[in-house]
């Protein structure tokens, strides 16, 4: 799990409060399962095998951005994020808008894609990544949000009602022969 989070805070001296405003965005990928990897050395042929491991609904994948603002004692080392005084930031008059798509039909598997976002679905804007930069720069520009409105995208696996209960991929190492 990737997770960045960016505050600033004001330090207010006739108290012991701190007033924080941030963003926290997070990433998570998850694959729960059993992996199997095998290697056929007659063949030249590798096996790389996935199994899900239980029947419940499982999030493969969770983006979110989302803007907070807190009171905060300055002697407190619990993460702002969790304090009971952390309250979200939206836009004036905005609610989330939810999406649902089903995904996965051709595989087998029953994947739900859910966004919900402030924007309205169709304006959301994704930061360019600058290409003058190393990769590491670049990694960095395409995790940090383009935008400040709250949003979360989720990915769900269900394995109980997926027909594929396995999947398996070949890899085939051989010679090149020309003539």
């Amino acid at each position: 799990m990737i997770k960045l989070l960016a505050k600033m805070a004001v330090d207010v001296g006739f108290t012991r409060y701190l007033t924080v405003a941030g963003v926290d965005t997070h990433l998570m990928i998850t694959v729960p399962g059993l992996f199997k990897a095998g290697l056929d050395l007659e063949n030249w042929k590798l096996l790389l095998s996935w199994k899900p491991t239980t029947s419940e609904l499982r999030k493969l994948y969770h983006f979110q951005v989302r803007p907070f603002t807190s009171l905060v004692m300055n002697t407190d080392v619990q993460p702002v994020t969790i304090n009971p005084n952390t309250r979200d930031v939206s836009a004036t008059g905005s609610t989330l808008q939810t999406e649902q798509n089903l995904l996965g039909d051709k595989l087998g598997l029953k994947l739900l894609y859910q966004k919900q976002s402030e924007l309205p679905i169709a304006k959301e804007t994704w930061m360019r990544v600058p290409s003058a930069y190393n990769w590491l720069t670049s990694v960095n520009f395409a995790l940090l949000p383009a935008s400040l409105h709250r949003r979360f995208y989720t990915l769900t696996l269900d394995p109980a009602t997926s027909e594929t209960k396995k999947i398996i991929f070949y890899i085939n190492f051989g010679t090149l022969s020309l003539g």
